[in-house]
């Protein structure tokens, strides 16, 4: 992850009994952490939220998230509220130092999986696989693959696509999987040398049948997957351009999410990344583009590749309240598990807090009450908060649609007048 944090200050003289003991008074409201809520810009770096559920570009310098929140004056905030203004604040120091402790060199899947049901069950998936890629995105050296090899984002990023995202792969993927091993024409089929035409032909065959897998199956694309996918397109394109960032989201979305269970046909997934890699090497996605007389045999495979990808970068947004995922449930189950770790790891999470870490200490220390975890008030507010953006984006996006309409429109007309044109020269 990349060193981005919030402003430094200066640490607190140290109490007479060390941090770790249960017998430390709470602050007093002049040494309290400024309330999240505020709209105190984050210093020149842009930080998702998904109240910015339609921002296809990447935000100025002095942009900065406002949460949908308020503030409720100076009464003393629940362990829920304190652990909500430590971690949706992005940049978000705790969520750094938790991250780089414990997920980022051991990548224990229990770690990764309270994180993730603390921020989904409020919500927040998206925003925290969104602000974890633009991390890494900020912090990887320009000459170098963003998520190449099993960095902190990909950890993190393959636990989420197993739990959320696994009924499409099953569907689809997996379900062609099934028919692998079991079909005698395509067993024998994929045995054959490459360049022959029965591999070609049984290629194109088999392609044809996933294909047809995937579309019965959009259905179940997530639509949180979706957003993550396309907010890290335009954050890639804004750093690197789009030629990268069309590979970057093919990489994600491909090699890291549908084509994963192919491992068990290495061969085949071989020439599949080839495809992949040939239709994503372009400065520009084009729909139904022309191919080459010796790709033709998977014509039909490299047109859903680019209809995929054009569709996650251009689709509309799904509104569906379902990818809010707010669960009074899951918010106590998942607090209380991620205050368990913090308490047990408090040591090793500690030596990369930048801050003086007693401000966390005094807010997982004693018992955690679950009857006060769960904030109707918060709840309402978010949601409400996500109708009104919901709204405004919705407004947005039909002027993104209007103006991709005119394009076309114009393209069409110059199409017509060449056609004219050219019926002119031969008549």
């Amino acid at each position: 992850m990349s060193d981005v944090f919030l402003p430094q200050v200066s640490k607190r003289d140290k109490r007479k009994n060390s941090i770790y003991s249960l017998n430390e008074q709470l602050f007093s409201d002049s040494c309290k952490t400024p309330d999240p809520y505020s709209t105190t810009p984050s210093q020149g770096t842009f930080r998702y939220s998904s109240t910015d559920i339609l921002n296809f570009s990447v935000l100025p310098d002095d942009s900065y998230t406002v949460f949908t929140t308020p503030y409720r004056g100076n009464s003393k905030k629940s362990q829920e509220e304190e652990m909500r203004k430590f971690l949706f604040n992005f940049p978000s120091l705790l969520l750094n130092s938790y991250c780089t402790a414990l997920i980022k060199n051991d990548g224990n899947p229990y770690h990764i999986k309270v994180l993730l049901e603390f921020y989904s069950s409020r919500g927040k998936l998206i925003d925290l696989l969104t602000n974890l890629a633009y991390d890494e995105i900020d912090g990887c050296n320009i000459n170098n693959q963003i998520f190449r090899g099993n960095t902190l984002f990909t950890k993190i990023y393959a636990e989420y696509l197993r739990r959320y995202c696994s009924e499409f792969l099953a569907s689809s993927t997996l379900q062609f999987i099934e028919l692998l091993k079991t079909n005698k024409h395509y067993l024998d089929g994929f045995s054959l040398p490459k360049e022959s035409e029965g591999y070609r032909s049984c290629f194109r065959e088999g392609m044809r049948h996933y294909v047809k897998l995937l579309e019965q199956s959009k259905r179940l694309f997530p639509a949180h997957l979706r957003e993550i996918i396309k907010n890290i397109f335009f954050k890639v394109k804004s750093n690197r351009g789009e030629q990268q960032a069309i590979r970057t989201i093919s990489t994600l979305l491909y090699l890291r999410y549908l084509f994963i269970p192919f491992a068990t046909y290495p061969s085949l997934l071989v020439e599949i990344q080839k495809v992949v890699t040939e239709t994503t090497k372009r400065d520009h996605l084009i729909l139904y583009s022309p191919i080459p007389k010796e790709k033709q045999f998977c014509s039909e495979f490299i047109h859903f590749i680019e209809r995929t990808l054009i569709s996650v970068i251009t689709g509309p947004t799904s509104f569906s309240t379902s990818i809010r995922g707010i669960s009074a449930l899951n918010q106590e189950k998942s607090l209380v598990s991620l205050v368990s770790i913090i308490r047990q790891e408090m040591k090793l999470i500690s030596k990369f807090y930048p801050n003086d870490f007693d401000e966390v200490f005094q807010v997982v220390k004693g018992k955690t009450n679950t009857n006060a975890s769960c904030s109707v008030c918060y709840i309402t507010d978010e949601f409400t908060g996500w109708m009104t953006e919901r709204e405004k984006a919705l407004v947005k996006e039909n002027s993104e649609i209007m103006k991709q309409i005119q394009i076309i429109q114009k393209q069409n007309e110059r199409l017509r007048s060449q056609i004219l044109s050219l019926k002119e020269k031969f008549i």
